[in-house]
């Protein structure tokens, strides 16, 4: 149940974040017009994300839609950094670009949401107390976001415009990074992008280090929190004074009670929150599962995996047992709708130490090293071997000539 909690608040946390900085900030200037238009935005993109899900997972996986998906969230989140540097010279908005981000922006996240929750309920061993528990994880976590929403919604406005405006270009700086590696690896693992030395380079350190960029958000969201709650708790005692007036007293009690009632949903909300995320990730980084290798076995002298049984992003190992009795692993994976990427599950550097998966990254078993899904076929670094295979109606078949003469390697 942690598990399913924690992934539903680390999923939504992000969206919920980098809407809520926009809507304080717009409601900051009273520009009610473009609240429309974000409201407009995110509503589009929610619709667009659940019809491109649906699409994906009922009809047929559409790469250059991936493509087009996070280019224009890349291009538009570029285009709301240059207008949010203007705006500290200039003070004016773009009510097509904020309609046009907003909605790029849902559909993307809106799509990763449903990936990330609609697994969770489906039935596979029918109705059990295991569903029912992830269920209960998502509404918990649906209802404390929901409440972080509104905690944050009721303090947020009492910061000033410079802090708003600084909060929010550091957020949009780092989705700028964070998409931009992502949209890199995309076209990349599509052969759209050759794969270079220096794009390799420049890629690795943020690949190496993905988490980082949650952890910049729960860091950012951590500092806004704690700004508001300053602030707010220096309104409370500004508005300290006793009126004269009856009506103004009460209207006074009133508003230092809805601000203390608000700062202790947000604690004790953004405590529950942050404790259940960062208390996975110490267990999930204690606990390495790995599944377990799949046997094959040559027919006529050849290999064949049904590419109906890889699913994207995961990898898959399998074991093949040469004439001399000596088990060969190799790797799987399919890295993007007809893409795939097939290798030895051992390197040139670490030799025969295989490989596993964890939270959706590929790391190696004796340096750690996390291996780029879309860069596994190919050489270099710490990636696992290439092996050749033709892929034809479905099909990957490899020689199994290709894997008894590499057998001495795992003797």
């Amino acid at each position: 149940m942690l598990e399913t909690l924690a992934s539903i608040l680390r999923i939504g946390i992000e969206p919920l974040f980098g809407t809520l900085l926009l809507q304080i900030y717009i409601a900051k200037q009273h520009q009610g017009k473009y609240s429309k238009s974000m409201i407009l935005g995110i509503s589009l993109g929610v619709l667009s994300s659940i019809c491109l899900f649906l699409i994906n997972k009922l009809w047929v996986r559409l790469e250059f839609v991936d493509v087009w998906e996070k280019g224009s969230l890349l291009a538009m989140v570029i285009l709301l950094g240059s207008s949010l540097i203007r705006n500290i010279k200039q003070g004016n908005r773009n009510q097509i670009l904020l309609f046009f981000f907003c909605y790029s922006y849902m559909m993307n996240h809106g799509e990763q949401i449903l990936s990330t929750i609609i697994p969770k309920l489906v039935l596979d061993n029918g109705f059990s107390t295991e569903w029912m528990l992830k269920c209960s994880a998502l509404l918990i976590g649906t209802i404390l976001l929901i409440i972080l929403w509104q905690a944050l919604q009721g303090v947020g406005s009492k910061l000033y415009s410079n802090q708003l405006r600084l909060f929010l270009g550091i957020y949009v700086l780092s989705l700028l990074v964070h998409e931009l590696v992502d949209w890199l690896q995309l076209m990349i693992g599509l052969r759209i992008i050759p794969l270079s030395m220096l794009i390799f380079h420049l890629l690795t350190p943020f690949v190496n280090n993905k988490n980082l960029f949650f952890y910049i958000l729960v860091a950012l969201l951590s500092l806004f929190i704690i700004s508001v709650i300053v602030k707010a708790l220096h309104e409370i005692q500004r508005n300290n004074e006793h009126s004269t007036n009856p009506a103004l007293y009460r209207k006074n009690v009133a508003y230092k009670r809805n601000l203390r009632l608000s700062l202790f949903n947000l604690s004790l909300t953004t405590f529950m929150i942050l404790s259940m995320i960062l208390g996975q990730q110490v267990i999930s980084a204690k606990a390495l599962e790995t599944k377990p290798p799949t046997k094959v076995q040559a027919e006529d002298g050849h290999i064949h995996i049904q590419t109906a049984d890889l699913k994207e992003k995961e990898l898959n190992v399998y074991r093949f047992k040469t004439k001399d009795n000596i088990e060969v692993p190799f790797l799987v994976v399919r890295k993007m709708g007809e893409n795939f990427g097939v290798a030895l599950d051992a390197c040139e550097i670490c030799g025969v130490a295989g490989y596993y998966e964890k939270d959706g990254q590929i790391l190696c078993k004796k340096c750690q090293s996390v291996v780029n899904m879309t860069t596994i076929g190919f050489k270099g670094g710490c990636n696992p071997i290439p092996l050749h295979f033709e892929n034809d109606k479905g099909m990957l078949t490899i020689s199994s000539s290709d894997l008894e003469k590499i057998q001495n390697k795992f003797q």
